[in-house]
């Protein structure tokens, strides 16, 4: 999602959480606070945002303004350190 790894699956928890499905899954996990902190979201702002939405439209309207403050060098560096992470059990 807008070229951001792990930008997606946050999204998806979040609206599984905004509609009381997360399961097993926990929102604001550390690699989501990862992503958070890369790109200045707070995670209870981005809920909010996720359970407002309308559409996947608006939610990827309100992240862009986020992505677009970083340059491709950093996206790239970011997206390479998650993409050989491995979970840590909680």
């Amino acid at each position: 999602m807008l070229g951001i790894v792990q930008l997606a699956r946050t999204t998806d928890k979040a609206k599984a959480l905004a509609q009381d499905h997360i399961g097993e899954y926990k929102y604001d996990c550390p690699m989501d606070q990862g992503l958070f902190e890369y790109l200045g979201i707070d995670p209870k702002a981005f809920l909010n945002v996720v359970k407002e939405a309308k559409n996947d439209s608006e939610i990827e309207s309100y992240v862009k303004t986020f992505v677009s403050r970083k340059d491709s060098r950093s996206i790239e560096a970011f997206n390479k350190k998650w993409l050989s992470a491995v979970p840590i059990g909680e």
